[in-house]
């Protein structure tokens, strides 16, 4: 499920702290690595438009269907 919540400066803020920092500036494990992602991401943070705003929840359903012995 996503849901699109209003802009909040809050969310904007929240967002970089769930952001692995190691990654995005490439220091630690990733320092010798190049991921395009993580430049476009930094890029668009160090841009403040506070829009980051969508939640998306993922959940786990079993689909397998009973075993019908008779």
């Amino acid at each position: 499920m996503t849901f699109y919540q209003s802009p909040k400066k809050s969310n904007f803020d929240k967002f970089k702290t769930i952001v692995d920092s190691n990654w995005l500036n490439r220091q630690g494990d990733y320092a010798v690595t190049y991921d395009p992602d993580a430049f476009a991401l930094r890029e668009a943070l160090n841009n403040n438009n506070e829009v980051w705003n969508v939640k998306h929840r993922v959940t786990y359903v079993s689909r397998v269907p009973e075993s019908t012995l008779s």
